[in-house]
């Protein structure tokens, strides 16, 4: 094994890299490797209180999740008025969904998970970032950092897999269940690679 410790990143630690995640650690444990190896997740955007133009960014998700039936179509006038509730809204909407897939799938309890931050692990060895933008993200965290680096490279093509994995199709859980499924197969499959290797 070349790799002993990985991390999975997403924007925002709230999703698909805690599925990541949590595919990853439950493939290892029945391949006989979840004692040995460390596996976590961050997000490049978990502290969006450091994100600007927080309001501008979330602004295209509002009429989507109301347009899905996700919230209420009086959030698109209170988003104006305060976006942080609505922002805060939506994020708890997907920790339920992030914790739901993972119960359903792995039998595991996500309720307790924490976003964090992405920050520089000296001990890392494999950084997946689950998309182009994260992978981007990562780069740049990483760009300054002297001496030995970790590999750090996009989930899907450490996978050699062909997937999109940086948007949902629609804002609604079918939308993200579909979502989560292509991590946890592109988790799943590269963790197998790193055994393999």
């Amino acid at each position: 094994m070349m790799y002993t410790d990985i991390e999975f990143i997403c924007k925002g630690n709230n999703g698909r890299s805690p599925i990541g995640q949590a595919a990853a650690r439950k493939v290892a444990t029945y391949l006989g490797y979840g004692d040995k190896l460390q596996i976590s997740s961050s997000g490049s955007m978990a502290d969006l209180s450091q994100v600007k133009d927080l309001k501008d960014m979330m602004r295209s998700f509002v009429p989507k999740a109301i347009e899905a039936g996700t919230i209420p179509a009086e959030r698109a006038e209170m988003y104006e008025r305060d976006h942080w509730s609505v922002v805060n809204e939506l994020v708890g909407i997907e920790e339920a969904w992030r914790n739901q897939f993972i119960w359903d799938n792995y039998g595991i309890d996500y309720r307790g998970h924490v976003r964090r931050q992405t920050v520089v692990r000296p001990e890392a060895q494999l950084i997946l970032p689950v998309d182009e933008s994260v992978l981007n993200d990562v780069n740049k965290l990483y760009e300054s950092v002297q001496g030995p680096k970790p590999r750090i490279v996009a989930l899907p093509a450490f996978a050699a897999l062909d997937l999109k994995l940086d948007h949902y199709k629609t804002l609604d859980y079918n939308g993200y269940e579909a979502l989560a499924n292509d991590v946890a197969k592109a988790a799943s499959t590269a963790i197998r690679r790193v055994i393999r290797d």
